[in-house]
């Protein structure tokens, strides 16, 4: 069963499409937690579909188109939190 999950990972990596209007991002640890995860994110997407999920437990999504110029910085030992990368994912 882990493999599976893990293959799953691999192949929406394999899949990315930088071009596409939305993305939805878990942080998962097993394939329970996987079809947790995405289980609460369908329901969530279902009931509202045009507002961002940025929760604590790893799903992240948002609706809203990013313009502009992409910049990356590097935050130094020490100064990172959680989620901080989370809107570079997206």
């Amino acid at each position: 069963a882990n493999a599976s999950w893990r293959y799953q990972a691999r192949q929406s990596q394999v899949a990315f499409s930088a071009s596409a209007k939305v993305r939805l991002a878990a942080v998962v640890t097993s394939a329970e937690d996987l079809k947790n995860k995405l289980t609460r994110a369908a329901t969530a997407l279902e009931t509202a579909p045009d507002k961002a999920i940025r929760d604590s437990e790893g799903v992240y999504y948002d609706p809203s188109p990013v313009t502009g110029p992409v910049a990356v910085l590097f935050s130094g030992q020490g100064s990172q939190y959680v989620g901080m990368g989370a809107g570079l994912a997206m």
